[in-house]
C-alpha cells in the first residue's frame, strides 16, 4: 500500500501543526516514508511546493525524484 500526500497536506502540516523547527522528527518521518515508498506524491504537487520560498519548498527541492510517484 502507497499513501499519495497532495499539496495541502504539507502546507498545513508545516503551517498549522508541525513546524519544521518545532518537530524535525516528523518531517525525517514523511522523508524516510518517500524514501521507502510508503508515501509519494505527483508532479503538479512538487511544482507547487517548490514555487514557494519557505522551508517547505527547500525540504521537496531536496528529496527531488523520490517525491514523485514512479510512472
Amino acid at each position: 500500500m502507497r499513501y499519495l500526500l497532495d499539496s495541502d497536506v504539507l502546507i498545513r502540516a508545516k503551517r498549522d501543526h508541525y513546524r519544521f523547527a518545532v518537530f524535525p522528527c516528523f518531517w525525517d518521518w514523511i522523508e524516510q516514508a518517500i524514501k521507502s515508498g510508503l508515501v509519494t506524491s505527483v508532479e503538479a504537487v512538487q511544482q507547487e511546493l517548490m514555487a514557494g520560498n519557505d522551508d517547505l519548498a527547500e525540504w521537496v527541492k531536496k528529496l527531488a525524484s523520490s517525491f514523485l510517484a514512479p510512472d
